[in-house]
């Protein structure tokens, strides 16, 4: 039989023994890494090992089934998943880790020390040969007891047990983890179960307030803290998540517990920091939470529960505050928890959470448990996480955001634990006694390196993760201990920033194989690059900055003196404090050449990367002429063919005047002529000189305008075209539909979506003649959802003589003209921007039309409710020839050249080509090319730019372009502009005759509402009385002085006011060019400019060679 021999207490000779003096413990954990990881026998076997975080959470499994007599406690875990580092609490044994230390130290498992991708240490075990031989010789019922929770149960295998047959050999459990819960699972995931290792243990416990007296202040008025001692029993009455009784190995009285870590802190945080909590006022603390009131004129709003009450003891203006916080976040149920504990926050950096424990459980101060207190602490490192977060400033947020990547919730900090006493009163070194004692203080400290007998009654413990002074004059020494906890908090954060360095020059290194390759991988990869390359400077700054926040902090901290007592200074020498502060200096010198070496790559980077830009821009150009230039041989094939249909057009005129002549005769069929054509038409006519000839010609010309008439009647029977779109999502009578679907000559359509998507629309087009005028022919397209019924979408379009869309245009430019007289008197410009709801009245009217014809075929069953309804709707207006897809627009497509000259009120009309160029006295003012396109000119941005503008503005760098008529000026509305006026500038004018000094006063960003908002309240106008652009700069200059108000001006804002997809290729933020690769504002970003009356800036050249499209400013005032 294996023996039950205690943990800890194997040493290397128990194993030469026989088999039943081995301990069983030993044996399971040993049996347990063999099956995941051996030794390799030969060269030609490869070596297996099993992870450390693996193995734990197997042994959890077993502890959890009863089957392994460990004990365990919450430990802040480092995990690596998909190459990012994350933090969380697991149910870690330190009981099993102190078993798999002794079969490493009795050479029966083998360990090998890595790190991840992320630079954290990874240990990973295997079972040796040694270890292998032992597990050979164990019995069999103890392998199989350890193969419960190695091993998924027989049952769940995939082709199951049979009556009377072999049963499904068991198949071993792997660990998964898939960022937030470990499974296990088999290898054919034919079974799989969750691990409870992750899930916290809350327990019920009274804490209060504490402090240390050595931070407080001397000077200003203490506030005791609160006290909850006399709620001592209420814990006993609470409940406990704990599925194992905790042991009691080592007690302790009287605990205070102290929590503390390093942030980047400064006069400033503090002196705001004050501020918010209202150190200063009558009514100081109070209920605090992080939530933003987005609207803090409204009567109220509402938080979710969990406030945090703050209540201050003391403070200084810019050095530290101290104060208590109580802890309401909602417990599950029957867990009672009075959480009160006091927080120090110091400019150095210091922060520091400190409790009093009265009592868990059911043990008052006297008597705390370690196991019990681990969970407490617990607690404490994840609410002071929370409390903190909601006081720190966005700048503090966002270097522990990039210092713990995401993660800094689960930051690890320092514990500082003194009590009274410690029972068994043992001798230091007694406690590391590698079992029971010693995995209890590791549950709290951490690994431990060194302990200290102080004096008969003080002993002192120092770990990883925290340090433990017990007697009865702990508190005597907490200066010495408090400066040490704020040394170690420093060490855990450069420990941090320095992982932090590694990562980050991995993704330099990323960074510089990306734009090695990036002709590979294309645009996309310059963005992603572009992005990167952001992220890694923004990341140095704040490595950089926090990094100056840490020396500064280290080397201005004063160390305390050394105790004249003998205890005190034996503690004094035990901590090492001044060798603790050199070497976090040393490291942050140290870490101040990493950086610089960062730094210099990413400025390299940086440089490549403006170098390829460059050259892409070159590319982006050079192809852009290319394309140009192929657009203008097309364009010049283009006008050749013109020209070639124009003279087959008039042999086709003139072969069939002729024809028409002989046919009169009778000459092509071989036959006399009749005597009445001799008399009348050849002896008066064709006998006569030059007569006939005459009369041909005038035939031939009388034949050629009639045919030319027909053509532009043909042109002007289907010049006019309205597109109107709708989304109706109405329901709809099928059978109704189908019915009237029979009736038309209809072409079907199917819209396909992907899996998951919106469920298969059908579409349905037809022509209806008649609609909505006599001469008018609609296309009709409809979208319809057959399995819910519902007609989703109509788009008409319609077709029209020219003559019929005068009332429709003309009805527009009387609203227009309406409004535009009402405004006129006030300001001219508001002419340019009609009120959105007058271009909708005649669409929605047609609609309704539209919906009468469905009403009538029972298709749209509502009485009253209207089909579809526009608001902004925005039309587009186009020739039919645009339409290509449609029978009637084919048979006139070769007269699409065609120029009509129209008055004004014509929907859709064609402007002659040209350009002029006004002299700056005219009427109107102008003193720029002004250049009027044909629609089919005015089709492409592109090519009239190239091939018409370009020629005569290259060497004037602006021009003006009317588009043709029947093109609307867009609306806006200004409170719907998503966008702000960032950093706009007063003017302040000083001088005079001519010469003027202007300084430019930065403002504070606003939105275009309160913008608009305060040139309305500004008291110098623009001139109302004279819309002449002379006499306005007349007066513009004129009223120039210094004590007029002082205009503001708002440039460069990357924005749009419209937005839309219905510019065609004249929307400038969609220009649909090789140039379209590369985000240049002002060039491919259209960008915005808010002016008062007045507002000026001098004037400049604005790179033509980049082609910039300029648009007018658009006063608010």
């Amino acid at each position: 039989m294996v023996g039950t021999g205690h943990v800890g207490n194997s040493g290397d000779g128990v194993w030469y023994g026989p088999p039943e003096n081995w301990p069983t413990e030993h044996c399971r954990v040993l049996y347990a890494i063999s099956r995941y990881a051996q030794q390799a026998r030969n060269v030609h076997s490869k070596e297996t090992w099993i992870r450390q975080v693996a193995l734990l959470v197997l042994l959890y499994e077993g502890i959890d089934a009863g089957i392994l007599p460990f004990d365990y406690s919450p430990s802040l875990t480092w995990l690596t998943f998909k190459r990012h580092t994350d933090r969380r609490w697991l149910r870690i044994s330190q009981e099993a880790k102190s078993v798999i230390d002794d079969l490493w130290e009795a050479k029966l498992v083998n360990g090998i020390k890595l790190s991840s991708v992320d630079y954290q240490p990874v240990t990973a075990y295997q079972a040796s040969f040694r270890g292998l031989s032992i597990v050979e010789q164990m019995p069999e019922h103890l392998k199989q007891e350890t193969d419960t929770f190695l091993y998924a149960p027989v049952q769940t295998a995939e082709w199951g047990p049979t009556p009377g047959g072999p049963k499904a050999p068991p198949q071993l459990l792997h660990v998964s983890y898939d960022g937030s819960e470990f499974r296990l699972v088999t290898s054919d995931q034919s079974y799989t179960r969750l691990s409870t290792i992750t899930e916290c243990e809350d327990v019920s416990y009274v804490s209060s307030p504490y402090i240390p007296s050595c931070l407080r202040s001397s000077t200003s008025y203490l506030v005791e803290p609160t006290s909850n001692k006399l709620r001592a029993t209420e814990s006993a009455r609470g409940y406990n998540m704990m599925t194992k009784e905790a042991k009691q190995s080592i007690l302790l009285s009287q605990v205070h517990a102290l929590v503390g870590e390093w942030l980047p802190f400064g006069a400033n945080q503090i002196s705001a920091l004050n501020e918010r909590l209202g150190a200063m006022e009558r009514c100081q603390g109070g209920l605090f939470s992080s939530k933003l009131d987005l609207q803090p004129t409204e009567t109220h709003f509402e938080v979710t529960p969990g406030l945090t009450q703050v209540k201050i003891l003391d403070f200084d203006a810019i050095r530290f505050i101290n104060f208590e916080a109580e802890i309401n976040f909602p417990e599950s149920d029957g867990v009672i928890q009075v959480e009160n504990f006091g927080m120090h926050l110091h400019v150095s950096g210091a922060v520091l959470y400190g409790v009093k424990i009265d009592a868990i459980m059911n043990h008052t101060e006297r008597s705390i448990p370690l196991d019990l207190l681990a969970r407490l602490l617990v607690d404490v490192h994840q609410d002071s996480s929370g409390i903190v977060h909601d006081l720190l400033s966005r700048y503090q947020l966002s270097v522990l955001d990039m210092l713990f990547m995401g993660n800094a919730d689960q930051r690890n900090k320092y514990n500082l634990i003194t009590a009274a006493s410690i029972d068994p009163k043992l001798p230091a070194c007694k406690y590391l006694d590698k079992g029971e004692r010693e995995n209890e203080l590791k549950q709290v400290l951490g690994e431990i390196y060194a302990c200290y007998d102080i004096t008969r009654d003080d002993v002192l413990f120092l770990g990883r993760d925290g340090c433990l002074l017990s007697g009865p004059g702990a508190e005597r020494y907490e200066s010495l201990l408090t400066t040490f906890m704020g040394l170690n908090s420093r060490e855990i954060f450069i420990r941090n920033f320095f992982v932090r360095t590694f990562v980050l020059n991995d993704t330099l290194a990323n960074l510089r194989t990306s734009i090695r390759s990036y002709r590979k991988h294309g645009n996309h990869t310059l963005k992603t690059v572009k992005k990167s390359l952001s992220d890694a400077a923004r990341h140095m700054i704040l490595l950089i900055e926090c990094l100056q926040y840490l020396l500064e902090s280290v080397e201005a901290l004063e160390l305390p003196p050394v105790p004249v007592d003998i205890a005190g200074s034996k503690i004094y020498k035990c901590l090492q404090l001044l060798e603790r502060k050199n070497n976090v200096i040393v490291r942050c010198k140290d870490s101040i050449k990493l950086i610089e070496r960062l730094r210099t790559q990413l400025d390299t980077l940086i440089t490549k990367f403006e170098g390829i830009s460059r050259l892409q821009l070159t590319y982006v150009s050079q192809g852009f002429d290319l394309n140009i230039r192929r657009l203008t041989d097309s364009l010049r094939v283009h006008e050749e063919l013109e020209r070639n249909l124009d003279i087959i057009r008039v042999i086709f005129a003139g072969n069939l005047s002729f024809d028409v002549i002989d046919r009169l005769s009778g000459g092509t069929f071989n036959v006399p002529n009749p005597k009445w054509f001799l008399d009348w038409i050849k002896k008066p006519i064709i006998d006569a000189p030059l007569a006939f000839v005459v009369i041909n010609l005038l035939w031939f010309a009388i034949l050629w305008m009639a045919l030319q008439a027909w053509l532009d009647h043909r042109v002007f029977q289907n010049g006019a075209t309205l597109v109107i779109r709708a989304h109706t999502d109405k329901r709809i009578n099928l059978t109704q539909l189908r019915r009237l679907l029979k009736k038309r000559k209809v072409r079907l359509g199917v819209f396909e979506y992907e899996s998951g998507g919106r469920p298969e629309l059908q579409s349905y087009k037809w022509e209806e003649h008649g609609f909505p005028s006599k001469d008018s022919t609609t296309h009709v397209q409809i979208v319809v959802d057959e399995t819910q019924k519902l007609l989703r979408s109509i788009r008409l379009q319609i077709a029209c003589p020219l003559d019929e869309s005068v009332p429709i245009h003309s009805r527009r430019r009387s609203i227009r003209g309406s409004m535009q007289s009402q405004n006129t008197a006030r300001r001219t410009s508001r002419r340019l921007h009609p009120a959105p709801s007058s271009v909708t009245v005649v669409e929605n009217n047609i609609l309704e039309k539209f919906s009468a014809i469905l009403r009538a075929e029972g298709v749209y069953q509502e009485r009253h409710a209207p089909l579809a309804r526009l608001g902004s709707q925005i039309n587009l207006l186009a020739l039919a020839q645009d339409f290509a897809e449609h029978d009637y627009n084919r048979e006139g497509s070769h007269f699409n050249t065609s120029i009509i000259q129209k008055p004004s009120s014509v929907m859709c009309p064609s402007d002659p080509r040209g350009a002029t160029v006004p002299s700056p006295s005219s009427s109107s003012g102008a003193w720029c090319p002004e250049f009027h396109p044909t629609r089919t000119e005015f089709a492409s941005f592109a090519t009239y730019i190239r091939t018409v503008v370009e020629p005569q503005c290259a060497k004037i760098g602006i021009c003006k372009i009317v588009p043709p008529r029947g093109w609307f000026s867009r609306s806006y509305d200004i409170s719907q502009l998503e966008c702000q006026v960032s950093a706009p500038v007063s003017q302040h004018v000083a001088g005079k005759k001519g010469i003027f000094n202007v300084d430019l006063v930065e403002r504070k960003t606003m939105s275009p509402v309160e913008f608009q908002a305060m040139t309305a309240t500004a008291t110098d106008k623009e001139p109302e009385d004279s819309d002449d652009p002379i006499e306005v700069e007349r007066r513009f200059w004129k009223g120039l002085r210094g004590t007029m108000d002082a205009p503001v001006y708002g440039a460069d804002i990357v924005s749009t006011l419209f937005g839309d997809a219905d510019a065609l290729s004249w929307n400038l933020n969609n220009l649909n060019t090789i140039l379209r690769t590369i985000d240049l504002p002002g060039v491919t970003q259209s960008m915005l400019y808010f002016g008062m009356w007045r507002a000026m800036f001098a004037f400049h050249t604005e790179n033509p060679s980049f082609g910039m499209a300029c648009l007018p400013m658009l006063p608010l005032s």
